[in-house]
């Protein structure tokens, strides 16, 4: 065997020897090179010195099995894999840590926690975090908050911005008027985004909020939604509110009676210094205008406004006579339909009925002094008739004396 200087070895063939190559060496003239079967198991023992392939040309190092590369190391630095990886504890036989598996075309992700699998991605399916449900908790931060998003296993809640979620969903965040804690935006025409609230175990009713954001103002709602009752509260863009019904006209309209806890009408303010041009209606006036209202009653036979209204008698006036005795109280509604406030014409029935008063004092002072004066012909008339019998007598006992 000799060698050039520069690592490569040679074998000259000596009279009367012969020289074979075997395990994974072969002999080409008088050269041994690598390549070659195994004949046995083979161990090259390092020592203190490193075993290095050095890809410094266009070849590859490739580890093949049945001819087909499984592990090939480019001549550009690159790792290529073929087949699933395997990550054990310690050694080769040691309990499996992680695996990347080839699943068809698509691959799979495994982190196992004493074996049984903790983390599964499968990009064919789905991904899982904490599949055991030990409490093992995940996080993952920001670049201002270390707990932008914190899913506590232990306490089966969420935490946006908390490492301490106190609710099963816990967003803790300062708002601004172009930022919000939570921003729901729907993405079809014409409709609005929902948020459902629901109870799984006890019945199928639910409620929903809805809220719908347009550039018509009438168009926007948000409605406070009954899977029974349907629509209990709309709101609408311009700041109107309707219970039972959606609102046409008035800030705030009503389907139904209206109740609150205590006796007694709304109150509204009337505070004098709130107020100008105040003038006491004349009662002479006040009575003149009630005596052309006319009081009524009627049963609803409303068709047209899809209002549920009441099939009791009610009690009241018609709007269009109303209209002709005080012309600025009744307006017409978005709906083509008259409207008047009974409350305001509470102040016209207090002074009639002052006015009213006033009538029934004049003639109780003149019925009094009528009385008193009818006293008086009584006791006139009585004096008299004492005056005619005495008379009377004087006049007998006259003639009985002359005879």
């Amino acid at each position: 065997m000799v060698t050039n200087g520069a690592g490569t070895l040679s074998f000259n063939t000596i009279t009367g020897e012969s020289t074979t190559a075997s395990n994974g060496l072969n002999e080409v003239g008088n050269n041994v090179r690598l390549g070659g079967t195994l004949i046995q198991n083979t161990t090259v023992n390092q020592a203190n010195n490193a075993l290095n392939f050095n890809l410094s040309g266009n070849g590859d190092l490739n580890i093949q099995d049945a001819g087909v590369n499984k592990l090939t190391v480019l001549d550009n630095g690159d790792t290529v894999l073929g087949g699933d990886l395997y990550w054990r504890d310690e050694n080769t036989a040691g309990m499996i840590l992680a695996q990347m598996i080839d699943d068809g075309n698509d691959a799979r992700f495994l982190l196992r926690e004493n074996g049984n699998v903790s983390v599964d991605l499968d990009t064919n399916t789905q991904f899982i975090f904490n599949e055991q449900g030990l409490n093992r908790n995940f996080r993952i931060e920001s670049i201002g908050s270390a707990n932008m998003f914190l899913l506590d296993a232990g306490l089966n809640r969420i935490g946006i911005n908390t490492n301490t979620p106190d609710g099963s969903v816990d967003i803790e965040s300062n708002s601004t008027g172009t930022v919000a804690q939570l921003e729901i935006t729907e993405t079809a025409a014409n409709d609005g985004a929902r948020l459902n609230f629901n109870n799984s175990i006890e019945t199928t009713n639910y409620w929903t909020l809805y809220g719908r954001a347009d550039n018509t103002l009438t168009d926007n709602r948000f409605n406070l939604f009954h899977s029974s009752a349907g629509n209990v509260v709309v709101a609408t863009g311009n700041g109107r509110v309707g219970i039972m019904r959606t609102p046409g006209t008035n800030t705030l309209e009503v389907n139904g009676n209206a109740s609150k806890t205590t006796a007694g009408n709304w109150l509204a303010n009337s505070d004098r210094r709130l107020k100008k041009n105040i003038q006491t209606i004349e009662g002479i006036t006040a009575l003149d205008k009630i005596s052309q209202m006319r009081g009524v009653t009627y049963e609803w036979n409303d068709t047209q406004t899809g209002i549920e209204r009441s099939e009791d008698i009610q009690y009241g006036f018609i709007a269009q006579e109303l209209m002709e005795v005080f012309p600025s109280k009744v307006t017409m509604d978005n709906n083509g339909y008259y409207q008047t406030a009974y409350g305001d014409y509470d102040a016209l029935f207090v002074q009639a009925i002052k006015e009213l008063k006033q009538k029934v004092l004049l003639l109780e002072n003149e019925n009094d002094q009528l009385k008193l004066q009818l006293q008086q012909f009584k006791d006139i008339d009585a004096r008299l008739s004492a005056l005619e019998n005495k008379n009377d007598a004087t006049t007998a006992t006259t003639v009985a004396i002359k005879k």
